[in-house]
């Protein structure tokens, strides 16, 4: 049985440098990634590289490292699938992401990265929520030496319930390709 959602990308969110990358979950079945199942984040003064692994109806599927990997940076793994993120929320001044945090359905939170105790003025907040309405599948955004922006890719579980709640948080969605998902293949791993 397969299953589709509509897919929607929010964001991105930060600064203009860096090189524009777009992990929205294109994978080798032809649809869309199902969900994020690890991550690695570097943080010192701000975040400094991103590395996540996706599943693929049943696949893991490792993605690109965005910034500079550091050693010490910790794995972060979700439950998946019955964990998946709902919740972002940052900081970014004009040129870099500055802070993030993660939050999944499970009320688990993943972060802080960055750095918050700074003088903070010049900085720009910014949240996502989709609690009981999506998830986050895939990611986009600019890096080079350190992440300069992050957005976000979206499978949408309750269109109306979601689409309000954006309106409520003045978050502008762009629609993506729809998303697949073979529930047989989930189900066998």
């Amino acid at each position: 049985m397969v299953l589709t959602l509509q897919r929607v990308k929010i964001g991105p969110w930060g600064g203009t440098g860096g090189h524009a990358w777009d992990e929205g979950g294109h994978g080798a079945s032809a649809g869309s990634y199902t969900g994020v199942r690890r991550m690695s984040i570097g943080s010192s003064w701000c975040v400094s590289s991103m590395l996540f692994e996706y599943d693929d109806n049943g696949k893991r599927v490792k993605g690109t490292l965005h910034g500079e990997r550091d050693n010490g940076i910790p794995e972060e793994e979700l439950d998946f699938h019955g964990e998946v993120l709902t919740h972002m929320c940052g900081y970014h001044d004009n040129h870099l992401i500055r802070w993030l945090q993660f939050r999944s359905n499970r009320n688990r939170t993943f972060g802080p990265y960055g750095n918050l105790l700074e003088d903070q003025a010049g900085w720009t907040r910014f949240e996502v929520s989709m609690e009981h309405s999506g998830s986050i599948v895939g990611f986009c955004g600019r890096s080079d030496d350190f992440v300069d922006a992050i957005g976000v890719y979206v499978a949408v579980w309750n269109p109306e319930r979601f689409y309000d709640s954006m309106r409520r948080q003045g978050v502008r969605v762009y629609r993506a390709s729809p998303l697949r998902m073979d529930l047989r293949q989930i189900e066998e791993e």
